[in-house]
């Protein structure tokens, strides 16, 4: 790999992810080699049954084994809601794999002013709240009632995106 950037591969289970990801890497590491991977059935299969199944845990398994075999150097997922998936890719394919929030409660609790401050969390996507809560016992303890935002994936996906965020 000696002159190449890194390939990053970027695993969705919602299109919606993609452009915000894209414009973060455009902004923070613009020479990294991305390479994007959509399931965009996950998040609706999740939502209808209510809980990660392990039949969804192989399809994030086997997106990563593709993403392996493309040579990238690492596995970024960007969707929350599969914190134990991501868990189980990570053991699996042998590649640095990060959940998207893992740098968001670090910073959070980084710049949270006092011992005792508490955390807020909007989420957008109903079963992001329990994998992000169960995935950072840190952040649990922190934490203040999370809010979902249930009627923003509607304006997400009528391509609102500037009323959302």
């Amino acid at each position: 790999m000696t002159g190449k950037s890194p390939r990053i591969a970027l695993i969705h289970a919602t299109a919606l992810a993609m452009a915000p990801i894209e414009s973060a890497f455009e902004r923070h590491w613009p020479q990294a080699r991305r390479t994007d991977l959509l399931d965009d059935s996950l998040s609706a299969d999740l939502a209808e049954e209510g809980e990660l199944t392990p039949a969804m845990v192989q399809r994030f398994v086997d997106l990563a084994g593709y993403a392996k075999r493309t040579a990238c150097s690492g596995i970024l997922f960007t969707c929350t809601a599969f914190g134990r998936a991501i868990e189980a890719v990570g053991a699996a394919v042998g590649l640095p794999t990060l959940k998207p929030n893992e740098a968001m409660f670090e910073e959070a609790l980084a710049r949270s002013p006092a011992a005792g401050a508490r955390l807020g969390l909007i989420a957008t996507f109903e079963a992001s709240v329990a994998s992000m809560a169960a995935a950072q016992p840190v952040v649990q303890a922190e934490l203040t009632s999370p809010v979902l935002s249930s009627p923003q994936c509607a304006v997400l996906a009528r391509k609102k995106r500037m009323k959302h965020d």
